[in-house]
């Protein structure tokens, strides 16, 4: 297993077992970025750069084909059968794997009336030799379905008009796990921050049932993922989301992580699932987990209704006031609960149950809390005297010197305060 990884003008690859470590015999020329790479066939690999495509074999062969003359691949889409690319000028090429598991090219080639900003070709279908359609995003706004059968190979079969110019393009199957005939989508990432869902029909072409999201202020890149064994798409934008069909409908969900630039379906033995993404400067690899549940949500009970809070930015520490009306302090509740069996005094229910008690008009309970969501727990808790209420909060720098800065915590309280008069 590799991880490639492609730069302005080189191409790194890292060999995936008990450790993470370069090669350079792995077939891949290094020497220029890469645009694309996948398995293609049983045991074959091929990498497309922007000066041709190489189809390296598990003997170590290498079959090589040349862009022609002075232009040079601008895009490319590639699944275990099948090979399409753009030439600069706007001219489509596509290649095929034959029974031989050698890569041909199809002897006619397609033009597009403008320029080609992606490329997506869907995984081939359980049973059938070649994925049926070949997805082309133009500059002009919109996205072309064009057959790749050899019927009608390179021919147009329907057109889609985009908010914005095309930025990635993703055909993928979407349903339940074991699902026979999936309905296929074309995933479609706009420059303007939105990622439309088009239902393909799988006999004429035809675009429809199309659904828009808006996901964030960048631009939307697509990539192809196969999540707990069903097929998921994952977008990033100004952050990354995950669709996915979860009890026969399909989610967009937003994944509770850092912005991703790239992504890619990862597998190994000790992540049999992952997705290997890069995030400014660093390379990481991630898993998703919990499919249908709101991602890394968890929850903290508080002692009563918090009111205002504010965040240190040093340390990322939630401070918060909280308080109720006709309630006591924590200190006289624990008291009150030191009965048998987690009993009031008066014999009433359980107050996790049922509620706490009502104590009177105006008497007031109110905390103090400094809360670490970082470890999810309350780190300090401040119980403020009978009748009191914290109805203000601020975090103060205050200056003792010229660079000796000191933060304090302000609160503001009142007592008897009277909630129809606003009296105190």
């Amino acid at each position: 297993s590799y991880i490639v990884v492609s730069f302005v003008n080189a191409t790194l690859v890292l060999s995936i077992g008990e450790t993470v470590e370069e090669v350079t015999d792995s077939g891949f020329l290094a020497t220029t970025p890469t645009i694309t790479v996948g398995r293609i066939g049983d045991d074959a690999l091929v990498q497309v750069y922007p000066e041709g495509i190489r189809h390296i074999r598990s003997d170590r062969r290498v079959n090589e084909w040349k862009a022609p003359g002075k232009r040079t691949i601008t895009h490319a889409a590639l699944n275990e059968r099948q090979v399409a690319i753009s030439l600069s000028g706007g001219e489509i090429v596509y290649f095929e794997l034959d029974r031989m598991g050698q890569l041909n090219e199809y002897q006619e080639r397609m033009e597009m009336n403008a320029e080609i900003m992606c490329l997506g070709i869907g995984a081939v279908p359980e049973g059938l030799q070649r994925s049926r359609f070949l997805a082309v995003g133009l500059q002009d706004a919109t996205v072309r379905l064009v057959s790749l059968d050899p019927a009608d190979c390179l021919q147009l079969l329907s057109t889609q008009a985009l908010p914005g110019r095309p930025e990635s393009l993703v055909l993928q199957e979407m349903g339940e796990p074991g699902e026979k005939q999936a309905p296929l989508y074309v995933f479609i990432g706009v420059d303007s921050g939105v990622m439309l869902r088009s239902l393909v029909d799988n006999v004429t072409g035809d675009l429809s049932d199309t659904r828009t999201r808006y996901l964030g202020v960048r631009g939307v890149r697509l990539f192809r993922l196969s999540v707990q064994g069903q097929n998921a798409v994952l977008a990033l934008s100004s952050r990354p989301w995950l669709a996915y069909n979860f009890q026969g409908q399909m989610r967009v969900t937003p994944l509770s992580y850092d912005a991703l630039d790239f992504a890619s379906m990862f597998s190994s033995e000790q992540c049999p699932e992952g997705i290997v993404a890069i995030a400014r400067h660093t390379l990481r690899i991630i898993s998703v987990s919990r499919l249908g549940a709101i991602f890394n949500q968890v929850s903290s009970p508080l002692s009563f209704t918090p009111r205002k809070m504010t965040i240190d930015t040093r340390t990322n520490f939630i401070y918060m006031i909280e308080g109720d009306h006709n309630a006591v302090s924590t200190a006289v509740l624990a008291a009150a609960h030191s009965g048998a069996a987690g009993m009031d005094v008066d014999g009433a229910a359980p107050p996790k149950e049922y509620g706490e008690p009502r104590y009177g008009r105006l008497r007031w309970a109110s905390n103090i809390r400094i809360f670490d969501p970082s470890q999810n727990q309350t780190i300090h808790l401040v119980a403020l005297d009978l009748n009191e209420i914290a109805t203000a909060i601020a975090l103060v720098p205050l200056t003792r010197g010229p660079a000796d800065i000191a933060h304090h915590l302000v609160i503001a309280s009142v007592r008897d305060f009277d909630p129809q008069t606003n009296a105190y």
